[in-house]
């Protein structure tokens, strides 16, 4: 599992994109809105990747899908949301350092650099 870690319009999506396109993945967004911006996106860049899943698709499986690839943008809402629904407040997560077979952290180099 990669890991990309980065601010805010510095690229963590559209890194998922290829990766999602490369991989033959499923990207899991937020929301309707968000699969059909990154839909559009994929396609201005000719990199063919499967329509998105929504959190709310993901969570209860509203799709047959079985042993599938992702590619989780917002991962961090997604784990709030996951709180929500079970009535708790997300207050902190932890990540494990890499090591091998362990998550891979990608730093994203600005676009000014």
């Amino acid at each position: 599992m990669k890991i990309i870690y980065e601010e805010r319009g510095k690229g963590k999506t559209n890194n998922l994109i290829k990766i999602a396109a490369k991989e033959d993945a499923y990207l899991v967004v937020l929301n309707r809105k968000e699969a059909e911006r990154i839909f559009r996106e994929s396609k201005k860049k000719n990199l063919k990747i499967k329509y998105p899943l929504t959190f709310d698709e993901f969570i209860h499986r509203k799709l047959a899908l079985n042993r599938i690839k992702i590619v989780i943008d917002n991962a961090d809402l997604l784990l709030q949301v996951l709180a929500q629904i079970n009535n708790c407040e997300l207050l902190a997560i932890s990540l494990t350092k890499e090591k091998e077979g362990n998550p891979k952290l990608i730093k994203i180099r600005s676009r000014k650099e």
